[in-house]
């Protein structure tokens, strides 16, 4: 089981609803199995970011596979514009993010599916700190995973739960609530 598979069916109908008739940049996608997902229901292109290439990757005709680092796609394609990028279950060390910003920096919106509570910990604090400052289009929360998707420019606004979570694990302990503030 893949992990986005741990997305419930209202989060996965959002993501897919959201993605429908757009260009998608899967990043860290791994075997491409949620690029096909997504591109089943109506994305238009999914061009699929990850390093490794599982001998079981799933393939389509609208499915771009690029078998490279972040930073090594980032030079490969310096200045293109993509307008949405899919995190899911993203990688949680800083070496992987700083490669990762550079690219997210250059997408309209943002897609991050993951968990930042019951010991999981998906991005780094830095990851965080870059999407807590775009604007919250959707937020859906369930207790395997987390459906958060960012669009617009940079603002100042309060945190979602998993955000708090991220970048404050100790908020996780202390009951914090969506109404609190950090």
């Amino acid at each position: 089981m893949s992990y986005w598979e741990r997305a419930s069916d209202q989060q996965l109908k959002a993501i897919e609803t959201f993605c429908c008739g757009k260009e998608l940049l899967d990043l860290g996608g791994y075997d491409g199995s949620l690029g096909v997902h997504l591109l089943e229901r109506g994305a238009a292109r999914v061009i699929n970011v990850d390093k490794e290439n599982p001998f079981h990757s799933r393939s389509h005709p609208r499915l771009i596979k690029r078998n490279l680092t972040f930073a090594e796609f980032d030079k490969q394609y310096p200045t293109d514009q993509w307008a949405t990028a899919i995190l899911s279950w993203p990688i949680n060390h800083d070496y992987g993010v700083m490669q990762l910003l550079p690219i997210l920096e250059r997408c309209r919106e943002v897609v991050y599916l993951g968990s930042n509570s019951g010991g999981t910990q998906c991005g780094t604090p830095l990851l965080w700190q870059y999407l807590v400052s775009r604007e919250v289009h959707q937020h859906l929360e369930e207790r395997n995973c987390s459906l958060i998707i960012y669009t617009g420019d940079a603002r100042t606004r309060r945190m979602v739960r998993k955000e708090a979570f991220a970048l404050c694990p100790n908020a996780a302990e202390g009951g914090w609530r969506d109404h609190d503030t950090l």
